[in-house]
């Protein structure tokens, strides 16, 4: 009874998953994607069969998502998490985690809904917060053309290792992208010469 007794006491403080997806109101696919996004995690030491989640912070994840921060009119292009996840090409996890760590300054709520289906947010703003492509980063056409090679050598180059892609998204249509960043191109740049280069030479 005395060995049990941590274990019940972290039951006793827990929800089960569909308790916690109803508590959230929140589709099972959606919940499943903040569990990958490491947003909410089952408790510790209960094993993996039947996962419990600290009630704590269930009701500290619906608090956080609940809170409105709209100031006078809102903004006409506020949609639910599930749409823009769709409009931006991105999970819902890299939302979530924008609205956890306070960095939206637009968050409505339709009176119509509760809790995570209640949620409102700006696409124009969350564009602008979710990582893109940035300038200082080389597409596969940028190291093409740089390269002056076709499009099957800088995917080997790429897949072999030989250049360091990073995960990345456009910044037009937001779509997954893989980038080499500028430090990794230097790298290549030290170990191999471009045969552009050496048949300029």
């Amino acid at each position: 009874a005395q060995a049990s007794q941590p274990v019940l006491d972290k039951l006793n403080g827990g929800i089960a998953r569909r308790m916690a997806i109803k508590q959230l109101n929140i589709p099972r696919a959606q919940f499943d994607a903040l569990l990958s996004g490491r947003i909410l995690q089952p408790m510790p030491g209960l094993g993996e069969i039947t996962p419990y989640y600290a009630r704590s912070d269930v009701i500290l994840l619906l608090e956080k998502l609940t809170q409105e921060r709209c100031i006078g009119d809102l903004p006409t292009d506020l949609v639910d998490i599930q749409t823009a996840c769709r409009k931006l090409v991105c999970g819902a996890a890299e939302i979530v985690e924008l609205i956890v760590r306070n960095q939206l300054d637009v968050i409505g709520q339709d009176k119509r809904a509760e809790g995570y289906l209640a949620v409102r947010l700006s696409v124009s703003e969350l564009a602008g917060k979710l990582a893109g492509v940035g300038v200082e980063c080389y597409t596969k056409a940028k190291l093409k053309q740089l390269l002056s090679i076709n499009d099957p050598a800088v995917k080997y180059l790429i897949e072999a290792g030989y250049l360091s892609a990073t995960a990345s998204r456009n910044p037009v249509t937001r779509k997954a992208a893989a980038v080499v960043l500028p430090k990794d191109y230097a790298l290549f740049l030290n170990q191999f010469i471009p045969a552009k280069r050496l048949a300029e030479m």
